[in-house]
């Protein structure tokens, strides 16, 4: 308010000037004469309609702007629409100044070429398009930048911050754009923006269809674990080959679980085998030729026949008192 105040201060001071230089006087003589002529009925009214007039300029209220427009086209919404907006405008521009100089071997482009370029890339038929590939809603007899604006002025009134926002989205805009004429290329300028953001949407949607997919209806649940299962019963993973290379695939696997079972069984007792002190593998080591040295004398002694003829070796090697007392005990 305070720069207004002293644009309107500069603006007055040089209408008073040029005023009083056509009529040969000064301010000091100009103020003179008031003073003296202030009871006068002119004067007086001059005054007063100076007063009121400069009263009503300063007093400036504040915009109050009732539009209706789509609901849709919220702060964020339209932030974003003039953003791409904005895009599109400056690829348009630069594929066309650069046009221009692979046609002329220029380095960069004047002015005047420049301004033939703006005007050829319309703006508003850009915002038209956007517009439309956001799916805001169309107001019958109404184009769209239109319904944009009135949605961009009420929002401005309501939210200073964000009008703040559009601002340096505005100042960062033409910045870039007066690069353009001397062949300054921007990252942006690679892909046209409307298709990174047709692309952008597409993922995004598959994105939510997947998230929402859990929540569908039962009926369709049902058909999808139908499907599902057919799937699983014919081997229909089309990633994996047909049924036959699945089953091989398979096997394989289980196959190689085994062998890889059987490896670790056999590193296990090699280790064990290590883990062992070595006064338990030579005790082992000796112990067992003895048990296979006993075992056959063991056996052949134990046999009936061998039993027998023990015993009467027994009986002839017995002394002749035990047989005489034997031999009494008879009688």
């Amino acid at each position: 308010m305070e720069r207004f105040e002293a644009s309107v201060g500069e603006i007055i001071f040089k209408v008073d000037k040029d005023i009083l230089d056509r009529n040969d006087i000064n301010v000091h003589i100009y103020n003179k004469m008031l003073e003296v002529n202030q009871d006068e009925v002119a004067v007086k009214k001059y005054n007063e309609d100076m007063e009121r007039n400069y009263n009503k300029l300063m007093n400036i209220e504040k915009p109050d702007f009732q539009f209706e427009f789509p609901k849709e086209i919220t702060k964020e919404n339209y932030f974003e629409y003039l953003k791409l907006s904005y895009a599109k405008l400056r690829y348009e521009i630069y594929h066309e100044v650069q046009k221009i100089m692979k046609e002329t071997g220029q380095q960069s482009i004047t002015n005047e070429q420049f301004g033939e370029v703006i005007k050829k890339v319309s703006l508003p038929d850009i915002k038209e398009k956007v517009y439309t590939m956001m799916n805001y809603p169309e107001v019958p007899g109404e184009k769209s930048p239109k319904t944009a604006l009135k949605a961009y002025l009420v929002h401005m009134q309501e939210d200073e911050m964000w009008s703040n926002e559009v601002l340096c989205l505005q100042k960062s805009h033409k910045e870039l754009l007066l690069q353009i004429p001397q062949g300054i290329k921007g990252e942006e300028m690679n892909e046209d923006p409307l298709e990174v953001f047709e692309r952008e949407r597409e993922c995004e949607n598959q994105l939510s269809q997947k998230k929402n997919a859990p929540n569908a209806p039962k009926e369709d649940q049902k058909s999808l674990d139908k499907s599902t299962e057919s799937n699983k019963g014919n081997g229909s993973f089309s990633f994996l080959g047909n049924q036959k290379d699945q089953q091989n695939l398979v096997q394989e696997f289980l196959n190689r679980d085994k062998k890889k079972t059987d490896q670790i069984k056999e590193v296990a007792e090699e280790e064990n085998q290590d883990n062992k002190p070595e006064e338990v593998k030579e005790e082992k080591d000796t112990q067992e030729p003895k048990a296979l040295e006993k075992s056959a004398p063991e056996a052949k002694h134990n046999s009936p026949k061998v039993l027998d003829e023990a015993n009467n070796n027994k009986e002839d090697a017995a002394p002749e008192g035990e047989k005489s007392a034997d031999n009494e005990e008879q009688d």
